[in-house]
C-alpha cells in the first residue's frame, strides 16, 4: 500500500490516507530488504584474490597438506583432503594476507639490522599491525578509522599471539636440540676418552678412564688424598702422573746406584734454578719439575735473572738435553725410564688442561663436555699440542673429534638457519599467526638428516618438551644421523 489505512464512518469502509513526504510504509521497507547481504563489502580486487588465489591455492594445498599438523608431508590420504591445514597455510582474504606480508617483511628487517628479542618482536608486531589495516582497506575499499582501526586490531592480535607461540616453540626446539647436544657429548667424551688410553706416549696412565664425560671431568677436575701430605687433596690426573714419575725415578736412581757401584763415583746433574750448581739426580729431578711450572708463567726470577718465558722454555729444553746425555753415560735403562717419565710430565698435563677447557661452560642437568671448544683448540695449536701429545697421540685426537680432513673447523649447531631471522608467518585458524622457520641444521657442514616437517623448525624439539606427549620430533639418534661419526 502506499498510504496509511483508515476507518471511514460515514462509508462505513477503508481508506488510504497519503503518507507525509519521504516517509514508506512498513511493507515497503521490509520489502526492500529482500535479498540484501548483512556482510561487509568487498572491493573487485578482495574478491578476486578470494576467488582466484585464496581458493585455488587452498583446494592445491589441500591435496597434499598432512591430515593433521603433526603428519609428515604427502602422507595423506586422497580420498579425505585437508582443508582445515590447507587454510593455515594459506591467507584467506587480503587482510590475512597483509598481516602475513607486512610481518615477514618486517622480520626481514629486524634481522638486516640485528635485532633480537623484543624488539625484533615488536617491530613483527607493528608489521602486522600496520598489514592488518592496509589489507582491511584494500579488502573493503574504505580507509575509515574504523576499517583502518578493525583491520589493525585483527594483525596486532595475530601478532602477539604469533610470537607468544613462537616463543613456546622456540623454547620447545631448544629443549629438543640440547638433547641432541648432550647425546652427541656422550659420544664424543667416549671416543675422546680412547685416544687418550691408547696415546702411547701416555704409557697408559689415563688408562682406565670411564669413557663419559662425567669420567674426564673427574680425571681433569676430581681430586684424591695427597697420600705425603694428610689433609691435602692433589688433581685426580695430577696423582697419576706423579705416581708414574715416581715410578720411573725409582728406576732411575736404581740404575745410579749401580753406577756408583760400578764406578766409585756419583753422577751428578746441573742444577736449574741455581746455575754452575751440580746436585744429585732426586734433587735435580725435582728442580726440573720446578722449571717446568714456571714455564708457564710470563716472566720469572731463576738464579738471580729475570727471564721472559721464551727464556725459560729453552733453559728447560737445555736441561733436559743435559740430563738425558748423562744419563745415557750411566745406562740405557736410566735414559728409557727419564724420557718415559718426561712424556708423560709433558703429554699427561697436556691432556689436563684441554680436559679443563672442555668443561669450563656449564648447563643444568649435566656435565658439559664441549666438544666445540676442544675443536677450536686443536685447529687454533696444531704445532704446539702434536708436539706435546705426540703425533699419533694428537692424530687419534683429531679423529675422535672428527676434524680429520677438517681442521681448523667446528662444529656449528644452528637448529634453524638464517631464515628463521625473517620471521615469516604462517595463518591459524582464527586470525592467529605461527611465525615459521625454515632452514637445516649443519654440523661441520654436514646437514643434519631430518625429517621434512622437522626442517621447517617448527616441530624441532617439541616432542623433547613435552615429554611423552605427540611424537613429532625426531629422537636424538635421528637428529645425529648424517653427522661423520656420529651416525651409530
Amino acid at each position: 500500500m502506499a498510504g496509511t489505512p483508515t476507518w471511514d464512518e460515514g462509508t462505513q469502509q477503508w481508506k488510504e490516507t497519503p503518507l507525509p513526504p519521504g516517509v514508506i510504509s512498513l511493507e515497503d521497507a521490509i520489502r526492500g530488504q529482500q535479498g540484501l547481504s548483512q556482510n561487509a563489502g568487498r572491493t573487485s580486487v578482495g574478491q578476486m584474490y578470494e576467488d582466484y588465489v585464496a581458493s585455488p591455492l587452498t583446494k592445491l594445498m589441500s591435496q597434499v597438506a598432512p591430515q593433521n599438523p603433526f603428519q609428515s608431508p604427502f602422507s595423506f590420504d586422497p580420498s579425505a583432503p585437508s582443508t582445515g591445514v590447507a587454510k593455515m597455510v594459506v591467507p584467506q582474504n587480503l587482510t590475512e594476507a597483509g598481516i602475513m606480508a607486512a610481518t615477514a617483511g618486517a622480520g626481514g628487517v629486524a634481522a638486516k639490522v640485528g635485532m633480537t628479542g623484543m624488539k625484533a618482536a615488536g617491530t613483527r608486531i607493528l608489521g602486522a599491525t600496520l598489514g592488518g589495516a592496509a589489507g582491511k582497506a584494500a579488502e573493503e575499499g574504505d580507509v575509515s578509522a574504523g576499517t583502518l582501526a578493525r583491520g589493525g586490531g585483527q594483525g596486532a592480535l595475530a601478532g602477539v599471539t604469533g610470537e607468544t607461540i613462537g616463543a613456546g616453540v622456540n623454547y620447545a626446539r631448544k629443549v629438543g636440540m640440547e638433547r641432541a647436544l648432550a647425546k652427541r657429548d656422550s659420544l664424543d667424551a667416549g671416543k675422546v676418552s680412547k685416544a687418550i688410553q691408547g696415546n702411547l706416549k701416555l704409557k697408559g696412565v689415563f688408562g682406565d678412564v670411564p669413557p663419559t664425560p662425567e669420567g674426564l671431568r673427574q680425571l681433569a677436575l676430581g681430586t684424591v688424598p695427597d697420600p705425603k701430605n694428610p689433609g691435602k687433596v692433589l688433581g685426580a690426573g695430577e696423582a697419576r702422573i706423579k705416581q708414574y714419575l715416581d715410578q720411573q725415578e725409582a728406576v732411575v736412581l736404581g740404575q745410579l746406584q749401580q753406577y756408583k757401584q760400578r764406578t766409585g763415583a756419583e753422577a751428578l746433574f746441573a742444577d736449574p734454578l741455581d746455575l754452575g750448581e751440580q746436585i744429585p739426580y732426586d734433587a735435580a729431578r725435582k728442580a726440573l719439575t720446578k722449571l717446568g711450572e714456571l714455564t708457564t708463567h710470563k716472566s720469572a726470577t731463576v738464579a738471580g735473572k729475570e727471564m721472559t718465558r721464551g727464556d725459560l722454555k729453552q733453559l728447560y729444553a737445555e736441561t733436559v738435553r743435559a740430563y738425558q746425555q748423562k744419563l745415557s753415560q750411566v745406562d740405557p735403562k736410566a735414559l728409557q725410564a727419564f724420557n718415559d717419565g718426561q712424556g708423560v710430565w709433558e703429554a699427561g698435563n697436556t691432556t689436563l688442561k684441554l680436559l679443563a677447557d672442555a668443561f669450563k661452560k656449564k648447563t643444568a642437568g649435566r656435565q658439559t663436555f664441549n666438544t666445540e671448544r676442544l675443536q677450536d683448540i686443536l685447529g687454533d695449536r696444531q704445532k704446539l699440542l702434536t708436539n706435546k701429545l705426540g703425533i699419533q697421540g694428537f692424530n687419534d685426537l683429531a679423529t675422535a673429534l672428527r676434524l680429520e680432513g677438517r681442521m681448523g673447523q667446528k662444529d656449528v649447531l644452528n637448529p634453524t638457519g638464517m631464515a628463521a631471522n625473517l620471521a615469516g608467518v604462517m595463518p591459524l585458524v582464527g586470525g592467529a599467526y605461527l611465525r615459521a622457520h625454515a632452514g637445516s641444521p649443519n654440523l661441520l657442514g654436514q646437514p643434519f638428516n631430518l625429517p621434512q616437517l622437522t626442517r621447517t623448525g617448527i616441530d624441532i624439539g617439541t616432542s623433547q618438551a613435552l615429554g611423552r606427549g605427540l611424537d613429532i620430533a625426531p629422537s636424538p639418534q635421528q637428529m645425529l644421523q648424517g653427522i661423520p661419526g656420529l651416525s651409530q
